[in-house]
């Protein structure tokens, strides 16, 4: 088989257009970071989870930090089921018929890894602590543990949460 010099550029091009489109960016979150707050490397991670959430896309991955990390935004809406969700908890949610969210959310990283293969959830303990406080459907407002702590919604099969301790929350 002879590919002639124009077959072969594009080609090339073809294959180089694949690689891009296909290409995982990584957001980081550390919550003691102190650069730029913009979650594109160690320096400028991401203070709060739920920023690097609101960011990822479809294929992202989001490493995150050693640390105790809590939903502070209260969030309120209604699930696909028609049940009421109210209380503080991180939320990755795809809007119906578009790109699910199919990245790996992974902790116990120290803070300084390229690579996920060098984490190590053992030494870099990395906790999603559910609010003391709760709004309960019914409004009233309790203290101890949160009913959830991430609420997912269109999430991929590829979608993946590693590396993690969950702490104050329940699963209903």
């Amino acid at each position: 088989m002879c590919i002639l010099p124009k077959q072969l550029a594009l080609l090339v091009a073809l294959l180089t257009h694949l690689t891009l489109s296909a290409q995982t960016t990584i957001w980081y979150v550390d919550i003691d970071a102190t650069g730029t707050d913009a979650g594109t490397s160690w320096g400028n991670a991401f203070t709060d989870l739920q920023s690097a959430l609101d960011a990822a896309d479809a294929a992202d991955q989001i490493w995150v930090a050693e640390g105790v990390y809590r939903p502070e935004v209260y969030q309120a809406f209604e699930t696909p089921a028609g049940d009421s969700a109210k209380g503080y908890f991180y939320t990755a949610i795809a809007a119906a018929g578009s790109n699910a969210k199919d990245y790996a959310i992974l902790g116990g990283f120290d803070g300084t890894e390229t690579n996920a293969s060098q984490r190590d959830p053992d030494a870099h303990p990395t906790v999603l602590r559910g609010s003391p406080t709760v709004t309960f459907e019914c409004g009233v407002v309790g203290t101890g543990r949160s009913p959830h702590i991430l609420y997912l919604q269109n999430v991929g099969n590829g979608f993946r949460l590693d590396g993690f301790e969950l702490r104050n929350a329940y699963n209903d």
